[in-house]
């Protein structure tokens, strides 16, 4: 496999993802639920790294996703809508593409 630079980045998601399944909710989950999940996620992906973030879900009627607001360092923001009977495999591509989006924005504002 050829490294580009970015595998490490999609295995710490897949990973942190991973090692948080007995942490994900089951059953009927609460947008409350939903975020704190999202947000142990992240603590493991940016353990280290010095980023801040805030996760919070965003007030929606209740239907078969949830709106959760990603904001890294406080100046920027995306929207991921979580799935509560979404495969791990496919929350890990969600969360790695809107978090390399981000950090290139953020990275770009620092250079």
């Amino acid at each position: 496999m050829k490294n580009d630079g970015t595998n490490f980045f999609k295995y710490a998601v897949a990973v942190a993802v991973a090692c948080t399944k007995d942490e994900r909710p089951k059953g009927d989950v609460t947008p409350e639920e939903a975020a704190a999940y999202i947000r142990s996620i992240l603590e493991l992906i940016f353990c280290y790294s010095g980023i801040e973030f805030m996760v919070n879900p965003m007030t929606y009627p209740k239907c078969s996703k949830i709106p959760i607001i990603i904001r890294l360092f406080g100046v920027d923001e995306a929207l991921l809508w979580y799935y509560p009977q979404m495969p791990a495999s496919e929350l890990a591509v969600e969360l790695e593409s809107l978090l390399q989006g981000m950090m290139s924005e953020i990275l770009c504002m620092t250079a």
